[in-house]
């Protein structure tokens, strides 16, 4: 059976990394990407099973980002999450995506998380 692929679209590194480390725990390969605008070209051209993103991207906003996903046909099974520390802006966006989380959250949790999004059999 082929691994499911996550998307990290997060810019700052080490926390992008943190994530990595946690859905690669629960059998993900993963993909990680600093700014909104060159993961929607990767998007076009892959077929990711979740998203984790940021709220705030370099060149292209979470909001931004939420609505050009909803473009693209192969994207309906992917789930996406947005993530960030200002509750406002994401509950605004909570039901365009699949779930919204603030931070800060624990490696357990994105690994509890990414289970129940991705594999709900488990």
């Amino acid at each position: 059976m082929e691994k499911q692929t996550a998307l990290i679209l997060e810019d700052y590194h080490p926390l992008a990394e943190l994530y990595a480390l946690a859905l690669q725990s629960t059998g993900f390969k993963t993909k990680i990407m600093s700014d909104g605008k060159n993961a929607m070209t990767w998007i076009t051209q892959n077929k990711p099973d979740l998203i984790f993103a940021s709220l705030y991207l370099p060149f292209l906003s979470g909001a931004e980002f939420v609505a050009q996903i909803q473009k693209f046909n192969q994207t309906n099974k992917t789930k996406v999450v947005l993530s960030n520390g200002d509750v406002n802006e994401l509950y605004a966006l909570q039901k365009q995506v699949d779930f919204v989380i603030k931070r800060p959250l624990t490696y357990s949790e994105l690994c509890d998380l990414s289970i129940r999004l991705c594999r709900p059999e488990i």
